[in-house]
């Protein structure tokens, strides 16, 4: 008797833009298999030098940054300082060989979103997958503060075109919102006003 279970499509990979900083052609690979392997569709730039990863940033957009620790002539931290200096927000990853505990705090307070190890090269599309989530987690609370600062706009300018006097108070009693009518009706500015115990 046949199966008549119908069969699920099978995934495909997902894209990913990767800028790798890297002069080893050997990691080059082992990262771009790694990447992969791991149910990703990378479409890959590689850059060696400084001149050659500020071109490619200005070229394309990336998903994720990737790159060795220590490079010729300059270093990944390098790289990341040029990143945010060009106002790009981009998940920087670290490849590295060896990273002590001092150097990797470091790296994780001037904005490295993760590191791997060289010989620990699997872990790297977790650490993608992770930075993808973060840097969509902090999207979403931009987006959800320019909602929220709309939506306080709005409120404002119907407060304020109210043909009363209105008030709206904190929970500690001190005035947080007045309109035009309450300083017209009072003589304050709202300047005055806010912060004061009603």
């Amino acid at each position: 008797m046949k199966d008549k279970t119908p069969k699920s499509p099978a995934m495909s990979p997902e894209p990913l833009r990767v800028l790798l900083i890297e002069h080893e052609q050997r990691y080059v690979d082992l990262c771009l298999e790694t990447i992969r392997r791991a149910g990703f569709d990378p479409s890959l730039r590689v850059v060696a030098s400084k001149e050659e990863f500020l071109q490619a940033l200005r070229d394309a957009e990336f998903d994720v940054v990737i790159s060795d620790f220590r490079l010729p002539e300059w270093t990944g931290l390098d790289a990341l300082c040029l990143l945010q200096q060009e106002g790009h927000d981009v998940p920087f990853l670290l490849v590295t060989g060896t990273l002590g505990d001092e150097s990797a705090v470091e790296c994780i307070k001037r904005g490295v979103a993760d590191y791997v190890l060289k010989d620990r090269l699997a872990r790297l599309p977790e650490a993608v997958r992770s930075a993808l989530r973060e840097k969509q987690l902090r999207e979403e609370r931009a987006r959800a503060v320019a909602g929220l600062r709309e939506s306080e706009e709005r409120y404002r300018t119907l407060l304020d075109v109210a043909p009363v006097s209105m008030v709206i108070v904190d929970q500690q009693g001190r005035i947080a919102l007045v309109n035009t009518q309450t300083e017209q009706l009072f003589g304050y500015l709202r300047q005055e006003l806010l912060g004061q115990p009603v």
